[in-house]
């Protein structure tokens, strides 16, 4: 959930508004470079928009140049136009995994992570600043075929309402000669009819790398209110969340030295060859939501036990962070808290009071990723540590 919606309201910066004889010259000084849509880009080389392979090819862009495939959706739908299928925003991975320590076998299972906007709307907008409204509807879980075997037994879904706001993120070009790089790159770009290839070309890479140079630091709040119901796998236990959270993200487009996150894929990509220069992305910077939400734990056999089934308060937090490794390859980490607030004795003493999970995940374009999880999440009985292996698949 983190991580998708300040993109969908970060400038989209390409080289498009005008048309091509007008990006064609020279840029008075200090102009910024236009701000629009990816459909005014990719227009010039597909008129169709309604084609599937210019969707394809917008989505690819976009992923090239924001590194934030998930979040970017927004801002396609809206440039595309038209309805987006029920199942956009629904991300599934078919996974065998294996608890460490355990003596038991390997057990298959489902993920699931679902994120829409149901409606949105942008409050007021000033050239790259943006605030506005949404409502949105977030699920995801792990199933297992096997309910016993599930050794992350939590599923959640809610229903949020968003006042959000996005600040920065424009570009400003005053030299001739990336304007004219960035001309030369996209004319090559417009070559490339397979969205795969376009993906995974070095020139896009470069495309993105020298756009991001130039864009100014993104700063993105939001501010939500939710309710929503969290559960195990076949619902004997389940409590009723309601909550307010806050969203934070900063993105130091040029100056990506600042994520001390990103160094060690920095080096990847650049010994690879991916990267022609040793240095790590704004775009990839860890993202954090904070928040308390009043738990109404209906059905709960393990804590009636102890203590009794009185609604509390609880604090959470997550941190999200992604990044590139090449062309066809991803590093993705989460890292989630919780803790109940004020919590009697007994909760303490039966380890139910506060919860920690991480998970991280090699994850490739073509669909199958590896990934290791540690701790544990409300509901689970004991921290544990999860290998997985797997096929994702977004619609």
């Amino acid at each position: 959930m983190i991580g998708r919606r300040w993109a969908g309201f970060l400038v989209i910066i390409a080289l498009g508004s005008k048309s091509r004889e007008v990006l064609a010259q020279e840029p008075a000084g200090g102009d910024s470079l236009s701000i629009c849509s990816i459909r005014e880009f990719l227009t010039r080389h597909a008129p169709d928009s309604s084609d599937a392979a210019f969707k394809a090819a917008a989505s690819a862009i976009a992923e090239v140049v924001h590194g934030e495939p998930e979040a970017i959706n927004k801002v396609l739908n809206g440039c595309l136009g038209g309805p987006s299928r029920l199942l956009s925003g629904l991300n599934l991975e078919f996974k065998t995994f294996k608890v460490g320590g355990s003596d038991s076998g390997s057990s298959f299972g489902l993920g699931y992570k679902y994120a829409r906007d149901l409606t949105q709307n942008r409050v007021r907008a000033s050239g790259a600043n943006q605030t506005g409204m949404a409502l949105s509807v977030n699920a995801r879980g792990d199933i297992a075929f096997e309910r016993r075997a599930n050794p992350n037994d939590f599923l959640e879904g809610r229903v949020s309402a968003h006042l959000f706001g996005s600040w920065g993120g424009f570009a400003r070009v005053a030299d001739t000669t990336v304007f004219n790089l960035l001309n030369a790159l996209e004319d090559s770009l417009a070559s490339i009819d397979d969205p795969r290839q376009l993906a995974g070309s070095p020139l896009a890479a470069r495309f993105g790398s020298e756009i991001g140079r130039h864009l100014s630091t993104q700063y993105y709040l939001d501010f939500s209110l939710d309710g929503g119901l969290e559960a195990n796998q076949d619902f004997t236990t389940k409590q009723i969340a309601l909550g307010a959270l806050l969203g934070v993200d900063v993105k130091p487009w040029g100056k990506g030295y600042l994520n001390l996150f990103d160094w060690p894929f920095a080096a990847i990509r650049w010994l690879s060859g991916y990267d022609a220069e040793l240095e790590p992305r704004g775009s990839a910077f860890p993202t954090l939501i904070v928040g308390v939400d009043r738990m109404n734990p209906t059905v709960d056999s393990v804590r009636q036990a102890v203590a009794s089934l009185k609604d509390y308060w609880r604090f959470r937090a997550e941190a999200a962070f992604r990044t590139e490794v090449s062309a066809f390859a991803s590093f993705e980490a989460d890292l989630r808290y919780y803790r109940e607030l004020d919590a009697p004795a007994a909760v303490k003493s039966a380890g139910l009071q506060r919860f920690t999970y991480f998970t991280a995940a090699l994850t490739t374009t073509p669909g199958p990723f590896f990934s290791f999880t540690t701790g544990h999440l409300p509901f689970d009985a004991e921290s544990d540590q999860v290998y997985s292996l797997g096929f994702r698949y977004q619609f």
